[in-house]
């Protein structure tokens, strides 16, 4: 269900119970339409009221399918992690804070991140390393997971994410990761 990751305020995810793209940008939620007729496929479906982008940077985003929910594990100004989102099913939709002062490491930019549907849990690859973090979706505890394939490294840049290449294959029950691709 994750279609990635976005700098500068804007972060999203497949909705695939809608076949929209939800995103977060500067100041609103969106979903992109894309069956609409052009004009009316982007649309806010928030309530108007969310925080200024300093709270967006470097974020990725995941649908959670089971709870109608947009998460995006992001990263305040100060550096600290946080998972923060939507619930789609509530009226009003407002941002919430689901996780503050997270424990993977500070500054984690654009981490992988996923929703598990058959685990029914969050997963997030923090940039580096084999550990995984199992976040449970109902009571955000967090457990870790060290796995046993190739550790693909740390980014060359302190600012390199994962940006979306991180996926979980349901056929194989694997969490595939692209980390480095040629010419960056």
């Amino acid at each position: 269900d994750s279609v990635g990751s976005y700098n500068e305020g804007r972060w999203g995810a497949w909705d695939s119970i809608r076949n929209r793209v939800l995103y977060q940008d500067n100041d609103r939620l969106r979903a992109y339409d894309p069956a609409k007729s052009i004009g009316s496929r982007v649309v806010a479906i928030d309530d108007g009221s969310q925080p200024s982008d300093s709270r967006n940077r470097f974020c990725s985003g995941a649908f959670d399918s089971k709870r109608n929910r947009l998460v995006g594990a992001c990263i305040l100004s100060s550096g600290t992690p946080t998972l923060e989102g939507f619930d789609l099913g509530t009226v009003p939709i407002k941002r919430k804070t689901f996780l503050s002062s997270a424990p993977w490491p500070s500054w984690t930019t654009a981490p992988g991140f996923l929703y598990d549907p058959i685990s029914d849990k969050y997963v997030l690859w923090p940039n580096g390393g084999a550990k995984l973090y199992i976040i449970d979706p109902v009571s955000f505890a967090v457990s870790t997971l060290v796995g046993s394939g190739v550790d693909p490294g740390i980014p060359q840049s302190p600012y390199a994410g994962t940006w979306g290449r991180f996926a979980y294959v349901p056929g194989d029950d694997i969490y595939l990761l692209s980390h480095k691709v040629q010419g960056q």
